[in-house]
């Protein structure tokens, strides 16, 4: 009997810790307004044309079973004027943007890549799979092991990620109720929207 009352009482600061620990720039929040260009009121674009352009391309390319969601990060290194490689950080950087580049997934994740005066925000509006992707989930880690490449062009109002092979996103350690989920890696390959 005491060992499962202890088990329930370590069961419960556990949880009490994870709800209270992280912030939303490492948190997986979910896009449900009209707004959904938009993460903690900041558009991923230059103007309202971006804004509108990438809530398109969400409805054009939805979601399989599954909500979306975005996490930003951000780096202030590149490799050269076309490839950023990290490392990135959770959270987002401020200031104006120059310019904005969009890629895809097969399983319709978007990349959004916003550049800045000081960098770069990448933000991963991901779609809901299972435990590994899910909005509430905690995710430290991103990298991007090949680069990510970015190709500017005029005929849309915005640019694309050419290519960003074999993403990893960390997604840390997670409990619902009384399941223990370790930590898990989603890896996803980006590219050019068609």
């Amino acid at each position: 009997m005491k060992h499962l009352l202890f088990k329930m009482i370590i069961t419960l600061i556990m949880l009490l810790g994870l709800f209270s620990c992280g912030g939303e720039n490492n948190t997986a929040s979910t896009a449900t307004s009209t707004r959904d260009a938009v993460t903690n009121g900041t558009t991923y674009g230059t103007n309202a044309t971006v804004s509108a352009d990438i809530n398109q391309l969400k409805t054009r390319y939805p979601c399989q079973g599954g909500s979306r969601f975005d996490i930003p990060f951000y780096t202030s290194s590149v490799a050269s004027d076309t490839t950023i490689m990290g490392p990135f950080i959770a959270g987002r950087l401020s200031g104006t943007v120059a310019q904005t580049y969009v890629g895809m997934s097969v399983f319709n994740d978007l990349m959004i890549v916003t550049r800045q005066s000081n960098g770069y925000n990448v933000i991963l509006s991901m779609c809901s799979y299972g435990v590994l992707l899910k909005p509430g989930r905690h995710y430290s880690q991103f990298t991007a092991p090949y680069g990510i490449v970015l190709y500017s062009h005029t005929t849309k109002s915005f640019s694309s990620v050419d290519a960003a092979q074999d993403t990893i996103l960390l997604a840390d350690q997670y409990n619902s109720g009384s399941i223990y989920y370790p930590q898990g890696q989603a890896i996803t390959t980006f590219f050019r929207i068609p």
